[in-house]
């Protein structure tokens, strides 16, 4: 297994985050097995770019090989810890995230940044480009990361109010309103 370490001057221009480049010529021997794993640093970023209270762990396994054509397939898993912010008490959720990944990386065909892609329900994803004859393992894992994250958190015993069955009609949110009324009914 080969660790990947972060290495700036391989990422070149402004790098994302978590910058892992893997140059794919280095699959002329056969498939190779990565391991990576972000820094303090690259974690806190992360949970900047994804608006969420921490991550406190990234680290993936991945075995990339050199298929027919030029294409590299990118297989393995990845495993995150994280705390997002409950959207009911705003409270910290911690949650350990386990994914498997397969990814597919082909050559850039036409050069032209921005282009449409077209993607059908239930259809495979297209694969990404590799460009300047390297993949960025890094930013692919990142990226799987921010599909998996919960996007509505919620603490174990978080509820709302109309969650609770023992609440009373008066305690509800909008029963100051309703009391506001002259007749006191609610009603028009």
């Amino acid at each position: 297994m080969v660790r990947i370490p972060h290495d700036p001057e391989l990422a070149g221009g402004s790098p994302p985050e978590f910058p892992r480049p893997f140059a794919v010529g280095r699959l002329a021997q056969g498939a190779r097995t990565v391991a990576i794993e972000a820094t303090a640093a690259e974690l806190t970023a992360l949970a900047t770019r994804f608006a969420i209270a921490a991550i406190d762990r990234l680290d993936a396994s991945l075995e990339i090989a050199l298929l027919h054509g030029g294409i590299v397939r990118v297989r393995g898993s990845y495993r995150a810890a994280v705390v997002q912010t409950c959207v009911v008490t705003l409270e910290p959720v911690p949650a350990i995230i386990e994914e498997s990944v397969e990814m597919i990386f082909s050559p850039v065909e036409n050069p032209a940044d921005g282009a449409p892609v077209t993607v059908t329900w239930g259809e495979d994803d297209p694969p990404e480009p590799i460009r300047d004859g390297g993949i960025d393992l890094g930013e692919a894992i990142a990226q799987r990361l921010a599909v998996a994250l919960d996007p509505y958190p919620r603490a174990l015993d978080a509820g709302l109010p109309e969650d609770s069955p023992n609440q009373a009609a008066g305690d509800m949110p909008f029963a100051a309103l309703r009391r506001l009324k002259p007749d006191g009914s609610g009603g028009e």
